[in-house]
């Protein structure tokens, strides 16, 4: 696991949008989490689907544009790369 600001930096993003991105993850994951793991057959079976939980928190949320529901994040939708790498990145780091 590695710093926010060190993600940021290895994403081109700065540490605000980061802490932005980081922000509506968890928001929104803590509004559709548990019906998404439900629907999966439950957390076992859902990280099953998934290489780590990040990676599932990150499928769920911006999958769908879903990050938009929560914050004003449309720059994120449009940076070039792996979106959900970096989502996945983002939402695994820590702040300090």
């Amino acid at each position: 696991m590695s710093e926010l600001a060190q993600t940021a930096k290895k994403h081109n993003l700065t540490l605000e949008q980061a802490m932005q991105l980081k922000s509506v993850i968890q928001q929104t994951w803590e509004y559709i989490g548990y019906d998404f793991v439900e629907c999966c057959g439950g957390e076992d079976e859902a990280l099953k689907i998934f290489n780590s939980h990040a990676h599932m928190i990150a499928e769920a949320t911006v999958d769908a544009d879903r990050l938009r529901d929560h914050g004003d994040v449309d720059w994120f939708y449009n940076l070039e790369g792996n979106q959900l790498q970096i989502a996945a990145d983002i939402y695994e780091a820590r702040f300090w």
